[in-house]
C-alpha cells in the first residue's frame, strides 16, 4: 500500500528529526554544563583575589595609621629641637654679652669692681670656655633637626605612596566585585538554560518514544 508506506516514511523523519533534535539537545545541554563549572571556577577564583586584595588594602591602611603616628611622633620631636636650639641661641647670645661688657670696662672700673679683680677674671674665663660648648650644642641640635626634617619628608612621600597603592588596590577590588557580579549572573543563566534543555530532552524523548 503506497499510502501506508508513505505514511511509514513520514513518521521515520519525524522520529529521525526528533532522534536529532535530543543528540542536539544533548550537546547543548553538555556545553550549558561546561560554561556553567567554567563560570563558576571564576567566581572562585575572583572571590579569592578579592579576600586578598580586601588583606592587602587593610594591611595598607594600618601602615598608613602608623606613618601617621610617626609623623606626629617627629613633629613633637622637630618642635622640641627648635626650642631647645633657640634657647642655646638665647644662652650663646647672653654669655658674648656679658664678655663684651667685661671687655669694655676700664682699669680704674676694674679697680674699683666690688668683687675680687681674681672673681671677674675667673667669671670671664668660664664665660670664654662655655661658648664652644654652647656653639657645639646647637651644631648637634641643627644637625638633627635636619634629619628629622628629612625623616618626616621620607615617611610624607612614603604615605602617599601608600595612599595612592591603596586606591588602586580599591579600585581592582570594585572591578573584581563587577566581575564576581557578571559572571554570577551568567553563572545562574546557564543553570536555568541547561534545565529548560534538561526538560526539552525529556520531553523529546518521550515523543520519540
Amino acid at each position: 500500500d503506497i499510502g501506508a508506506q508513505q505514511q511509514s516514511g513520514d513518521l521515520d523523519k519525524k522520529i529521525k528529526a526528533v532522534e536529532r533534535a535530543i543528540v542536539d539537545g544533548k550537546k547543548r545541554s553538555y556545553d550549558l554544563k561546561k560554561r556553567a563549572e567554567n563560570l563558576k571556577s571564576d567566581i572562585s577564583k575572583a572571590k579569592q583575589g578579592r579576600i586578598a586584595i580586601a588583606n592587602t588594602v587593610q594591611s595598607l591602611e594600618k601602615k598608613l595609621s602608623k606613618l601617621e603616628a610617626e609623623i606626629v611622633d617627629l613633629n613633637e620631636a622637630e618642635k622640641e629641637k627648635r626650642n631647645l636650639l633657640d634657647s642655646r641661641r638665647g644662652q650663646f647670645t647672653d654669655i658674648l654679652m656679658a664678655l663684651q661688657r667685661i671687655s669694655r670696662l676700664p682699669p680704674e672700673a676694674i679697680i674699683a669692681y666690688p668683687a675680687d679683680v681674681h672673681d671677674l677674671i675667673r667669671t670671664a674665663i668660664l664665660l670664654r670656655s662655655a661658648v664652644p660648648k654652647i656653639e657645639t650644642q646647637a651644631a648637634r641640635l641643627h644637625e638633627d633637626i635636619t634629619a628629622l626634617t628629612a625623616t618626616r619628608q621620607l615617611i610624607v612621600t612614603r604615605r602617599l605612596q601608600l595612599d595612592h597603592t591603596g586606591r588602586e588596590f580599591k579600585n581592582k577590588r570594585t572591578t573584581l566585585d563587577k566581575l564576581i557580579r557578571v559572571k554570577a549572573s551568567q553563572h545562574k543563566l546557564a543553570l536555568t538554560t541547561r534545565q529548560t534543555a534538561a526538560k526539552k530532552i525529556k520531553s523529546l524523548s518521550s515523543k520519540a518514544k
